[in-house]
């Protein structure tokens, strides 16, 4: 279940006040709000949810490798990037690593993908670089989008107490109070409880999640029944 910042904030406080030696502490509402947002983004990053995956269809502009559209107003990271496929076609373009050189590389098809540096004007809401750059047509780009937007020179929108999190909200009052209580050395072995908490119930959901019938492989949508011997090596 998804709750506000206050109401996780609330049940946080509520749990911190189960905590023996928790009461002669004053913990604001300030910090607690610091804290959700922090235990928020380690859960963010943790897993690829379901429920923060965007599936792009982006053009390319043919010249420099770029999308054509301001697209990734609400990418935090580059590494949330998960992965890009050409428009038509399911199997992964690969990311160009650093033992090639891109500029020796020519056609209209795209071979690898990679960030565009910092110092590019258009890096903040366009991100990606396909390779070569006059690669033409359409990708399809599966990345993690962040719940708050971003500007241009990469400031968040910032949260608002009655901002709903979209993450299980009994993991986020454990971590929260486990954040909160990490500063407080009276209640360290109540801090590693709590976390323990938090990542007892990460587990479980994750667990859950895996069990969900998937596709196999990329080349198909079941298990393959035909076997062929292949040569052995000369």
């Amino acid at each position: 279940m998804s709750k506000t910042i206050r109401e996780i904030v609330t049940d946080a406080q509520e749990t911190l006040g189960d905590v023996p030696g928790a009461g002669v502490q004053t913990y604001s509402d300030d910090r607690m709000f610091r804290d959700c947002i922090r235990a928020f983004n380690l859960f963010h990053k943790k897993y690829p949810w379901d429920q923060f995956i965007s599936w792009s269809l982006v053009e390319l502009d043919g010249i420099s490798g770029k999308i054509t559209e301001d697209t990734f107003q609400h990418l935090r990271d580059f590494e949330d990037i998960l992965s890009v496929f050409p428009e038509n076609r399911n199997f992964e373009i690969p990311v160009l690593d650093r033992r090639r050189n891109p500029n020796s590389l020519r056609g209209t098809s795209a071979l690898f993908w990679t960030s565009l540096p910092t110092i590019d004007p258009d890096y903040q809401w366009r991100r990606l670089q396909i390779i070569p750059p006059s690669t033409r047509g359409k990708i399809v780009v599966c990345w993690r989008h962040y719940p708050r937007e971003f500007s241009k020179d990469g400031r968040q929108n910032p949260w608002d107490w009655d901002d709903v999190m979209d993450l299980d909200d009994d993991m986020l009052v454990h971590a929260v109070a486990w954040m909160t209580l990490s500063n407080d050395d009276i209640n360290a072995g109540a801090a590693q409880d709590q976390q323990t908490l938090a990542d007892d119930r990460f587990q479980e959901i994750t667990m859950n999640l895996a069990r969900r019938k998937l596709t196999p492989a990329s080349t198909g949508g079941g298990v393959p029944y035909n076997w062929y011997p292949t040569s052995p090596n000369p």
